[in-house]
C-alpha cells in the first residue's frame, strides 16, 4: 500500500474524532481565548473510551483530575446519597476549572447506559502548556475572567432585614394618579436601594465620588483618564454586622475602598486590628493580571452598625488592566504586588533589599528558584567551582575554612535572611574560599548569574545593593589582612580546561586571579582625565556619583543610545568595539567612553565588561551644575577634551557673563521685546548664566524650587510619554508650567541636543518682579495660555453641555472663553450669590462646596454654572473652590449670547438651556443627599473620617464620663439659660436684688449600685460602679 493511500485511510479515520474533540472543547469558556490550531493540538490529546452501565466517573471528595466530555448516554450525579443531576449527550462532567487548578468532586457520578465519551486529563493540558506558554496565560486569564463572573453572581452582599419588601409597601401607599403621571425626560431618575450595590452612572454622581477619593493618597496620583474609567466601575455597597466583606482563605470579589465606619481585620478569628475610612482592602487579591490569584489572609467585618464601601469588581479590573497596562502597573506599584503565600514572606522584608526599588525586588523574586537542604547537606564546597549565590531564608548553617569551624549562622524569619556566594555569582572567585554546611533543615534562595544580570540591565542603580556587600567584605577582609590564597598543588591552567569549559563565559572572571587585591579608587582625582584638575569641585561630583557594579559580558554602553550619564570606570576591565570592529580595551579609573562622552549626545561605541566592573555613573544635569559653579574647572575640563572647545569657552564669557550680557540677550527675547527697561535689567541681574551639554536632561530634584528657562543659544527637545512632540529653538522659554505649578499629567522631558547657553531664575524670584511690575505679569501668563491652547478646543469638543452644537458654533465658542490663571486656595463663585458665568477647568482640581461640606470635586473638562451661564438660574447653588494652581476657562451669559444673532430661536439652543437646567436639579438633589447623608452618618456615630481605634475609645470614654459626671454632682440648668424651650418674657416688673449668700453644696449621693447604659455607634454600652476598696 502506498504511502499516500495510508494518509488518507488515516485522514478519514481520524478527522472526525479530531472534529469532535474540536466540538468537545469548545464547550468550555476559557478554550475559546484559543486559536483553531492550538485547540487542534490539545484535541489530538483527548482519549476515547466507552463505558457500560454502574461505572463510576468520579467520586465525592476525591481530586479533579479530568474532565468528560459525554458524546451518548446517561448518567447520574449524587450528593450525600441523594440524587441532584442527570446528565444527557454532549454534556461535560466536572469542573472545567480543576483542570487549571486544584479541584475536589463535589458529587459522585455514574453511568445508566452505555456511554461514549473523550476524557482530557489535567497531565495531557500541562503538557501542552509546558511548550506553548503564551497560550497558557491566555487560558488561565479567560479562566480568571470566568470564575470572576461566576462568583460575582452568587456573592453579593444581602439585602437588610425588610429591605425585600419595601417596593412593595412603597407600591401600597403610592397615590393612584402617581402611575399616569409622565416622567420629565430632561431628568435623570436614579432608581437607587441605599443598601444595595448600585453603578455611578450619572457625571455628577461621578464628581461625588472623586471629590472623595481625591482626598486618598492612591487616588489622588491618577491622570484624568484613568480616574474616569475607573469612575466608570465604582459600586457602592452596604455591610451590616454579621456580613463578611472579605473571608480569610477565600477570594475576594472585589476591590474595597471604606467610605463610612470601621472594619475589624481578623485572622483565624481573632480580631488584629480595626480600619477606618479611606482604607483599601482586597487589593493583593484582586490586582494580579498573569499571576495566581492568592485568597485574603484575612476576614473584614463590620465593626460598627453600618460600613459602607465603594468598590470595583475583579472582573471589571482585569478587563481594564488588559485594556490598559499602564493602569496595573501602577496598580502593582502603589500595592507591591508579589506571590505572597501563607507562612512565606516576600523579599521586601529582607533587610539587605530594604532600600531597593519595589520593581527590582519583585523582578529579582520572580526569578529565583527555592532549594530545601537537609542537615550535612553541603551549601558550598570550599574549592569547588560554584557560580551560584544562595540566600538562607531559614535554617542553621557552619561556615568551615580547611576543615575548621569559623562560625555559625542561623536564621528564623526571613528579616534576617543571609547571603553566601555574592563574589562567586559577580564574577569576582571563581570557587568558594570557605565551606557551607546545613547544621539543620535549610530554605534557600537560589541566585544565579542570568537572571542577576537581567535585573542589572533593567535597573542599572539597584546593582549598589551588591555592591555594597561586596565593598563590605572587602573592607572587612582589610582591616583583618586576611589574604586568600591558592594551594600549590592546584593548577590554574588545567582547573579552566577542565572544569570550567562546561560554565558559561560570564560565570568566570577569566583576566583576574582570584589572589588579586580589589582596590577603588578613593576619589575621582586617581581617573587619568581628572588628574591635573583642582579637587573642590571632583569631591562635589562625587557626591553626585550613583555607584554601580556590571557583571562579564554585560553591555554598559550600547552603540545609538542617549548619553545622559557619564560613567566612571574605577575598576574592571571593558571591550570597545565600533559597528563590529574592536578597539583597544579600557582599564579603570578612567571614563567610559572617553572626554568625548562629555560633549557627546549619542553613544558611538558599544562597551562591554570584560569582567566584574566597579563603575560610577554622574548624571549630566548634575555634572553641568558643577561646571556652572566653577568657571574655571569647565575651562580646564573643556580644553582638556579638545582645543576647539576653547572659542565655546570664549563666547560663553563674552555673551553669558560680561556685564550688560544677559540684558542684551533678553531684549532678544520676542515676548520681552516691549518690557519696561527696569524689569529687563533686575531680571538679567537674576538669572543665573548655564552651560547644558548635550543630551543633558532638565530634570527638577525633589526638594529643589522650579526654574524658568531662557534658551539664548542652543536646541531643546520636548519628549512626551517617550516620544519627541517639538523641538524649542533659540530665543524661547521652557519650564512655565513648572513654575506657575500646573500639572496637565503628561509625562514630559526635555533634553538638549547639543550644548546650550541659558539663564535661569527661580519662581521666588520671579515672582517677586512680577509684585514690582505687575504690567508684565500677562506676559508670562500668555506663553502659560499658548501652551495650553491646544487642550481648550478638546475639553469643549467632549463637553456634555455643548453636546448637538452646530460646528460653526462650535468653532466660535472657543474664542469666545475667557482664559485664567487661579491660585490656590481662591474662591471663583459663592453660594447663594447672583451670575451668570460657567466655569471650565482646563488644568487642575476644585472642589463643590455644599453647605459648608464638601460634596464634589471637578478636574480637567468638567465644568460648573452651566445653568446660570444658559440663564436657567440665577443663584449658584454651592462654593467652588481651587485645590491647587488652576488654568480655566470662563464663559458668560453676555459672551455666549453674541453667538447668534437677534431672530428666530433656534432649536439647538433651547436643547443646551434643557440640558444644562437638568444637570442643575440633577446636581442640587445629589448634593442635598450627600448632605442629609452626613448628617444622618454623624448622628449614628458612623464617621466616614479617618479615626483610629484608639480615638474612638475616648469618644466613648469621654461621652460615658460626661453623663456620670452629671448624674453624681446634681448639675441643674436654671431655666432662662439651659432650658431649650425659651420662655416668655414677664410683664412682671423684675424684682430687687438680694445679696448672694453662700449655700453649702449637698453632700454628693451615693454611687448607683445598677449598671449605667449608653449607646455610641447604635453600639449599647454598660458602664459599672465600683467602691473605693471593692473588687468587681
Amino acid at each position: 500500500m502506498s504511502k499516500s493511500t495510508k494518509d488518507s485511510i488515516q485522514q478519514r479515520v481520524c478527522q472526525p474524532i479530531v472534529n469532535r474533540g474540536l466540538d468537545s472543547l469548545r464547550r468550555i469558556k476559557f478554550f475559546s481565548a484559543l486559536k483553531e490550531p492550538c485547540l487542534r493540538m490539545i484535541a489530538a490529546k483527548l482519549q476515547v473510551c466507552f463505558l457500560a452501565p454502574e461505572e463510576v466517573l468520579a467520586r465525592e471528595g476525591e481530586r479533579v483530575d479530568r474532565v468528560w466530555f459525554m458524546g451518548k448516554g446517561t448518567a447520574d450525579a449524587v450528593i450525600l446519597g441523594k440524587k441532584v443531576e442527570t446528565y444527557f449527550d454532549g454534556a461535560v462532567i466536572g469542573p472545567p476549572l480543576g483542570l487549571l487548578m486544584e479541584h475536589n468532586w463535589d458529587q459522585t457520578v455514574t453511568t445508566t447506559a452505555f456511554s461514549d465519551f473523550m476524557v482530557l486529563t489535567c497531565e495531557d493540558l500541562q503538557s501542552f502548556f509546558s511548550n506553548h506558554e503564551s497560550e497558557a496565560s491566555r487560558v488561565h486569564a479567560a479562566a480568571f475572567r470566568v470564575q470572576v463572573a461566576q462568583k460575582a453572581k452568587t456573592c453579593k452582599p444581602k439585602p437588610l432585614k425588610g429591605e425585600a419588601h419595601k417596593p412593595q409597601r412603597i407600591e401600597r401607599h403610592k397615590p393612584p394618579d402617581a402611575a399616569k403621571k409622565p416622567v420629565d425626560a430632561g431628568v435623570p431618575h436614579f432608581p437607587v436601594a441605599p443598601d444595595q450595590s448600585f453603578a455611578e452612572e450619572s457625571e455628577v454622581t461621578q464628581n461625588v465620588i472623586a471629590s472623595w477619593l481625591d482626598e486618598i493618597e492612591f487616588f489622588s496620583g491618577f491622570d484624568v483618564f484613568s480616574l474616569e474609567r475607573l469612575l466608570a466601575l465604582v459600586q457602592r455597597q452596604v455591610y451590616k454586622q454579621g456580613q463578611n466583606i472579605l473571608t480569610q482563605g477565600e477570594f475576594a470579589d472585589a476591590l474595597h475602598v471604606i467610605y463610612a465606619g470601621n472594619a475589624d481585620v481578623a485572622v483565624r478569628e481573632k480580631v488584629v486590628a480595626t480600619l477606618g475610612p479611606k482604607s483599601i482592602v482586597g487589593e493583593r487579591s484582586i490586582c494580579v493580571l498573569g499571576d495566581n490569584v492568592m485568597p485574603c489572609a484575612a476576614t473584614i467585618s463590620p465593626a460598627t452598625s453600618l460600613v459602607i464601601t465603594y468598590s470595583w469588581l475583579r472582573s471589571d479590573l482585569l478587563d481594564l488592566f488588559i485594556q490598559d497596562d499602564r493602569i496595573y502597573e501602577y496598580f502593582k506599584k502603589r500595592f507591591d504586588i508579589q506571590r505572597i503565600k501563607q507562612g512565606e514572606s516576600s523579599f521586601r522584608n529582607i533587610n539587605i533589599f530594604q532600600k531597593a526599588r519595589p520593581e527590582f525586588v519583585h523582578m529579582l523574586e520572580s526569578r529565583v528558584s527555592q532549594r530545601i537542604l537537609e542537615p550535612e547537606d553541603l551549601l558550598f564546597e570550599q574549592g569547588k567551582p560554584n557560580p551560584d549565590a544562595l540566600l538562607l531564608c531559614e535554617g542553621q548553617v557552619s561556615i568551615l575554612k580547611d576543615g575548621t569551624a569559623h562560625a555559625l549562622v542561623e536564621v528564623s524569619k526571613i528579616d534576617d535572611a543571609v547571603l553566601f556566594g555574592e563574589f562567586n555569582v559577580l564574577g569576582l572567585w571563581r570557587a568558594p574560599k570557605a565551606t557551607v554546611r546545613a547544621v539543620s533543615r535549610c530554605v534557600l534562595k537560589v541566585l544565579i548569574s542570568e537572571v542577576l544580570q537581567q535585573c542589572f540591565v533593567a535597573f542599572p542603580d539597584e546593582s549598589n545593593v551588591f555592591r555594597q556587600l561586596v565593598e563590605k567584605r572587602l573592607r572587612r577582609d582589610a582591616s583583618k589582612e586576611v589574604s586568600w590564597t591558592v594551594q600549590k598543588e592546584e593548577k590554574p591552567e588545567e582547573f579552566l580546561d577542565n572544569e570550567f569549559r562546561e560554565l558559561p563565559r560570564f560565570y568566570v572572571r577569566q583576566f583576574t586571579k582570584d589572589y588579586d587585591t580589589i582596590v577603588l579608587p578613593r576619589d575621582l582625582s586617581a581617573v587619568k582625565e581628572f588628574s591635573n584638575l583642582p579637587r573642590e569641585p571632583l569631591t562635589e561630583l562625587a557626591g553626585f556619583m550613583k555607584p554601580r557594579i556590571y557583571l562579564p559580558q554585560q553591555v554598559i554602553l550600547q552603540q545609538g543610545e542617549d548619553l545622559s550619564e557619564i560613567l566612571v570606570l574605577q575598576w574592571g576591565a571593558c571591550s570597545v568595539e565600533v559597528f563590529g570592529a574592536d578597539l583597544q580595551p579600557m582599564e579603570g579609573p578612567s571614563i567610559v567612553g572617553g572626554m568625548s562622552s562629555l560633549m557627546t549626545k549619542k553613544v558611538f561605541t558599544t562597551i562591554t565588561a570584560e569582567e566584574t566592573c566597579f563603575v560610577g555613573a554622574i548624571p549630566k544635569h548634575r555634572f553641568a551644575a558643577v561646571l556652572d559653579k566653577y568657571p574655571d574647572f569647565r575651562r580646564s575640563l573643556l580644553l582638556q577634551t579638545s582645543t576647539s572647545f576653547k572659542r565655546l569657552c570664549d563666547d560663553f564669557q563674552e555673551q553669558m557673563l560680561k556685564t550688560g550680557a544677559l540684558r542684551s540677550q533678553l531684549l532678544k527675547m520676542p515676548f520681552l521685546s516691549d518690557a519696561c527697561p527696569d524689569f529687563i535689567s533686575q531680571l538679567a541681574s537674576s538669572l543665573e548664566p548655564r552651560l547644558l551639554l548635550p543630551g543633558q536632561s532638565i530634570l527638577r530634584a525633589p526638594d529643589e524650587e522650579p526654574k524658568l528657562y531662557f534658551v539664548f543659544d542652543g536646541h531643546l527637545h520636548v519628549m512626551k510619554n517617550g516620544c519627541l512632540v517639538c523641538a524649542l529653538p533659540s530665543r524661547s522659554v521652557s519650564g512655565v508650567l513648572d513654575v506657575f505649578g500646573l500639572d496637565t499629567g503628561d509625562q514630559t522631558q526635555i533634553k538638549t541636543d547639543e550644548i546650550c547657553k541659558v539663564g535661569t531664575v527661580v519662581r521666588k524670584g520671579l515672582f517677586g518682579l512680577l509684585e514690582k511690575f505687575p504690567q508684565e505679569r500677562e506676559k508670562f501668563e500668555q506663553l502659560l495660555h499658548g501652551l495650553l491652547e491646544d487642550q481648550v478646543s478638546q475639553r469643549l469638543l467632549r463637553h456634555p453641555i455643548f453636546k448637538g452644537m452646530p460646528s460653526q458654533f462650535l468653532k466660535r465658542l472657543g474664542l469666545l472663553f475667557e482664559r485664567k490663571l487661579v491660585h490656590p486656595r481662591t474662591t471663583m463663585l459663592q453660594e447663594g450669590e447672583s451670575g451668570a458665568t460657567m466655569v471650565v477647568i482646563n488644568v487642575g482640581k476644585a472642589d463643590i462646596i455644599f453647605r459648608g461640606l464638601l460634596v464634589s470635586m471637578l478636574w480637567s473638562g468638567k465644568s460648573f454654572g452651566g445653568a446660570q451661564m444658559m440663564g436657567a438660574q440665577r443663584q449658584y447653588h454651592a462654593t467652588l473652590r481651587t485645590k491647587g494652581m488652576c488654568h480655566v476657562l470662563l464663559l458668560s451669559h453676555e459672551r455666549f449670547c453674541t453667538l447668534t444673532p437677534p431672530g428666530p430661536k433656534r432649536p439647538w439652543v433651547a436643547a443646551l438651556r434643557l440640558r444644562a437646567k437638568s444637570a442643575h436639579q440633577q446636581e442640587l438633589k445629589l448634593f442635598r443627599q450627600k448632605y442629609m447623608q452626613h448628617r444622618m452618618l454623624d448622628q449614628t456615630g458612623v464617621t466616614t473620617a479617618a479615626v483610629t481605634s484608639a480615638m474612638y475609645g475616648m469618644l466613648v470614654l469621654q461621652q460615658a464620663l460626661k453623663a456620670w459626671h452629671r448624674i453624681v454632682s446634681g448639675e441643674t440648668c436654671s431655666e432662662g439659660s439651659c432650658s431649650p424651650i425659651p420662655s416668655r418674657r414677664s410683664s412682671v416688673k423684675e424684682e430687687t436684688k438680694v445679696e448672694d449668700r453662700v449655700v453649702p453644696a449637698p453632700p454628693l449621693p451615693p454611687p448607683p449600685t445598677y449598671p449605667l447604659l449608653f449607646s455610641r455607634a447604635l453600639r449599647p454600652i454598660r458602664l459599672v460602679c465600683v467602691m473605693p476598696g471593692k473588687k468587681h
